[in-house]
């Protein structure tokens, strides 16, 4: 079978030639970008660090200097000394937790996974356990028989601890602070898990689609936390086909609603 050919005498390639060398292409564009993120990895994990840890290391020695500074002068200049210094190290320590959030998520991205069944019911109710006060009430709505997901045990572990955390998080403040778990299967070989709290609940038009890292849903002061939690809970449930979404309004709480693919 003759092939046609271009004006320079060239051969046009087949349809399955061309699929292949864009394949190829795309492949090596993935390691280009693979190689990127594992420097940014690098810089991250040594790099950044080390001037941080400069200046966590000084801190204290100049802490030192300067109260004895304001014991031999007190005053206001003392004083304003002493504040500026404690908003440095305050800087310092949020920073260092911000590089330790990113390496998490950068982990929980590429990290390899192994899905298996896993019943859902079982995690659900150890995260619980280890993620909410023993104050707080729990009303569960689980299957009698076992809810298997195909997941990476770890992961799933990672992602409803993540949820119930905050979960108990947000309600602390409530007299009678209660979470409700539900696990339901709405369509075939889909779980769904819904986590609802009756916490202060927030402005949904607040939360971004991208789920970036370091977006918070109310003030630093107010609740504990570094942004990085529901990104990380994403990157997690897509890796496994699986999707987040959250429903919320101010003083009505959240409902995380997780839609997980069931095994086998």
């Amino acid at each position: 079978m003759e092939r046609d050919c271009l004006p320079d005498g060239a051969a046009v390639p087949s349809p399955q030639e061309t699929v292949r060398a864009e394949l190829a292409a795309c492949q090596q564009q993935l390691a280009q970008l693979q190689d990127a993120h594992e420097g940014l990895l690098r810089a991250v994990s040594h790099d950044l660090r080390a001037p941080l840890r400069h200046l966590t290391s000084f801190a204290p020695l100049l802490r030192e200097s300067v109260e004895q500074l304001a014991a031999a002068a007190p005053g206001e200049a003392a004083d304003e000394a002493q504040e500026f210094l404690g908003t440095m190290e305050q800087s310092a320590h949020k920073m260092g937790r911000m590089l330790d959030a990113l390496m998490q998520l950068s982990r929980a991205v590429r990290q390899p996974l192994d899905p298996q069944p896993v019943d859902v019911c079982g995690v659900l109710q150890s995260c619980a356990a280890r993620s909410l006060p023993q104050g707080d009430t729990v009303a569960w709505e689980l299957p009698a028989q076992p809810a298997l997901l195909q997941a990476d045990p770890t992961a799933l572990h990672t992602v409803l601890g993540e949820l119930l955390g905050n979960a108990a998080k947000f309600t602390a403040r409530q007299m009678l602070p209660q979470v409700q778990v539900s696990l339901s299967m709405p369509v075939p070989r889909l779980w769904r898990i819904a986590i609802r709290d009756q916490g202060v609940g927030f402005e949904s038009s607040r939360m971004a689609v991208s789920w970036p890292p370091f977006q918070r849903m109310h003030r630093e002061n107010d609740f504990a936390g570094m942004g990085c939690g529901l990104a990380l809970v994403h990157a997690l449930a897509q890796r496994h086909g699986a999707s987040l979404q959250l429903h919320s309004r101010p003083g009505e709480g959240c409902t995380a609603v997780l839609e997980w693919p069931a095994a086998g």
